[in-house]
């Protein structure tokens, strides 16, 4: 290499070094002023305003003035206070503060791209009713009642608004249980089965109604819903005009006709969780020398992934997971099962639409104990999961 070619490469070599540098001296001021951010009180010009809900703000910007010095308590404070003339329902909130419509970053290409809440904005929720009809009648306190007529009643309004669910659709099935006078036992565990995917039908309409006249406990709620959302019947009327003996009597049969069923299905679906482990220190005895003797035991959880896996779980557990095919294969639920020292202890179902676990049995039913809760707890923490409070 001659001299030009090597000052031609220590030239070349300098550019990327001062390139480098400023890139990195870049990112060190964004991350000071991130700091800065986090640390003082933002104000209305830290935010962007969408375009969208332009001719919804109901109060001069240019006063806001934020309470809390947490970036995202802000960015509510600041979405009630621009939109907003009295307080926000949950879920317009919630929704609204994840959209990145008024990410703080204002360089952030997704922030203006985002299409969630646009999509939420044009789609139909509820017959001809978009979201920003929703979003415009409750930020300038016009009358829900009216926008929802011949299809929510009043009081189920008023339920709706002050729920502190972060879906509309929880929120509005939520509603509709509290007017019926449901515990709060019965509704948490309604809320996350399939029925929120179908609030409006009449067959929902039927068995929120079978509920009430029977005050069905929570604990068979999951087995009915199972069974009245699976089977196929031409008059809902007649259906559900059968006495609460003869529609578990029912409910059983089908659990039990499900597993005969499904022994011989080959169906099989995707891997939603990984395998998790995890070791707890055991001491057995003392020794000679009075020191303890350690043993672990060692708790497994893994997913059944076929119709044959939930057909031998039930077996070995003498429970009804088996019916559970068409949950798993239609992407509603995930079964997992906890073993410990390589033996079945509990079964695990996790409810893909709320992210949560909703049920954990062990051999009969039995309730879960503490040590294996704890094992849940590490497993969802694990993966992001919220855990039912009625297991």
């Amino acid at each position: 290499m001659s001299y030009l070619d090597d000052m031609k490469q220590n030239d070349e070599n300098l550019k990327r070094y001062k390139r480098n540098l400023l890139h990195f001296d870049n990112e060190r001021k964004q991350q000071q002023t991130n700091k800065k951010l986090k640390k003082r009180k933002l104000k209305y010009d830290d935010f962007r305003l969408p375009k969208e809900l332009g001719d919804i703000v109901c109060r001069d910007i240019t006063k806001f003035k934020a309470k809390s010095h947490n970036k995202d308590k802000q960015l509510k404070e600041f979405i009630s206070y621009t939109y907003f003339k009295y307080e926000a329902p949950n879920f317009l909130l919630h929704m609204m503060k994840n959209s990145k419509m008024f990410d703080i970053d204002k360089n952030d290409i997704i922030a203006e791209n985002n299409l969630s809440f646009r999509f939420y904005l044009k789609r139909k929720i509820i017959g001809d009713i978009n979201g920003i009809d929703i979003l415009k009648t409750v930020a300038t306190g016009k009358s829900m009642s009216k926008l929802f007529k011949n299809i929510l009643i009043k009081k189920e309004v008023h339920f709706i608004l002050n729920s502190k669910r972060y879906e509309l659709k929880e929120a509005i099935l939520e509603g509709k249980m509290k007017y019926l006078n449901f515990n709060e036992k019965q509704i948490d565990v309604i809320l996350e089965t399939r029925i929120t995917d179908d609030i409006f039908s009449e067959k929902t309409k039927y068995f929120l109604n079978y509920i009430k006249k029977y005050d069905i406990n929570y604990k068979i709620i999951k087995e009915l819903i199972d069974y009245t959302y699976m089977v196929e019947f031409n008059n809902l009327k007649d259906f559900f005009s059968k006495n609460l003996k003869n529609m578990l009597n029912d409910s059983d049969i089908w659990h039990v006709e499900q597993i005969f069923i499904n022994n011989n299905k080959k169906t099989q679906w995707e891997i939603s969780f990984e395998h998790y482990e995890i070791e707890f220190k055991k001491v057995i005895e003392k020794d000679k020398e009075n020191k303890d003797i350690i043993n672990f035991d060692i708790y497994t959880i893994d997913e059944i992934l076929n119709a044959k896996g939930l057909s031998i779980e039930g077996k070995k557990m003498k429970h009804c997971v088996s019916s559970y095919v068409n949950s798993c294969s239609n992407g509603y639920s995930s079964i997992l099962s906890m073993k410990l020292n390589e033996k079945s202890i509990i079964t695990i179902e996790i409810n893909k639409n709320s992210n949560s676990i909703v049920q954990a049995k062990g051999f009969g039913n039995r309730e879960i104990n503490n040590k294996e809760y704890e094992v849940l707890k590490s497993f969802s923490n694990e993966n992001n999961l919220k855990i039912g409070k009625y297991l």
